[in-house]
């Protein structure tokens, strides 16, 4: 159970690293960076969770693994391994009846300060039929996660120092909270000639004929800086991705110090339906 503000399951806001692996029955953290030294993090594997401590080496917030962590409840509502939009809407109710706001975090999931939660979703994953060459694969659907936080990182659970040294979101393009699937009728019809092209898009293109070719300009880009001489500091600032929302593609860019950026095309949520094809079409 989840009490907000206070703890979850046997874990309570502010237990150091020893009382946190006592409270999980002797749990070791196979993953950590920092742990028992101040500000860190440890990833109890074998619990499905991740414990982020502040600079006092106490515990500020669990994170809670969509496939493998324990089932949160708050009051009736499960909170983990749900299709998101259900737990959406049964938080919402229940924000509305105790007349608690509900913002957006960065992935466009719910984050309610009052509570100190902000949801995720990660893939489903799933084995194969019974047999020798049993492997885990992607299934067809999201499921739900969380970071539950105590009070000092209740308002901003992701901008917390304690939080972005586990998981820095800060270069992850913001969600806007929706899922904007554009019409089929409304869609670009492209043929995918494999290791070739897809659509007017030819692998080895310039970000200018890329532009050119899909007939708008970026919406937004990154890219990078390249390291230059000790003496020099940072080198040239080097595009790697462009996207480009009306047609609903990014365009990804391997570039070096001896050749300029070239691309390499992929589709987003609303982009053009590809078609495979032995050659482009005409």
């Amino acid at each position: 159970m989840l009490e907000p503000l206070v703890g979850v399951g046997p874990l309570r806001f502010g237990m150091n690293p020893d009382e946190v692996a006592s409270a999980l029955d002797g749990a070791i953290a196979h993953i950590s960076q920092g742990l028992g030294e101040g500000t860190g993090w440890g990833h109890y594997t074998d619990r499905g969770v991740t414990a982020v401590y502040g600079k006092d080496n106490n515990l500020v917030a669990v994170a809670v693994d969509a496939m493998d962590g324990p089932l949160v409840r708050l009051g009736d509502i499960d909170l983990i391994a749900r299709p998101p939009s259900q737990v959406r809407a049964e938080l919402q109710q229940l924000a509305f009846r105790e007349n608690v706001s509900v913002h957006l975090n960065w992935s466009g999931d719910p984050e309610i300060e009052a509570w100190g939660i902000s949801m995720g979703a990660a893939q489903e994953q799933g084995r194969t039929a019974d047999g020798p060459e049993r492997y885990v694969q992607r299934l067809d659907t999201m499921v739900t996660e969380a970071l539950l936080v105590g009070p000092e990182l209740a308002k901003n659970p992701f901008e917390s120092e304690p939080v972005s040294q586990w998981r820095d979101v800060r270069d992850e393009p913001p969600h806007p909270g929706i899922w904007p699937v554009r019409a089929e009728q409304e869609r670009q019809r492209w043929d995918w000639t494999p290791l070739k092209s897809v659509g007017p898009l030819r692998f080895g293109m310039k970000p200018q004929e890329v532009a050119a070719a899909l007939g708008e300009e970026p919406t937004t880009r990154h890219g990078r800086y390249s390291f230059g001489s000790p003496w020099e500091g940072l080198g040239q600032w080097i595009l790697t991705e462009d996207r480009f929302d009306h047609t609903g593609v990014s365009a990804h860019y391997a570039s070096g110090f001896s050749r300029p950026p070239l691309s390499a095309p992929s589709p987003f949520t609303g982009g053009p339906d590809r078609r495979s094809s032995s050659r482009a079409s005409s």
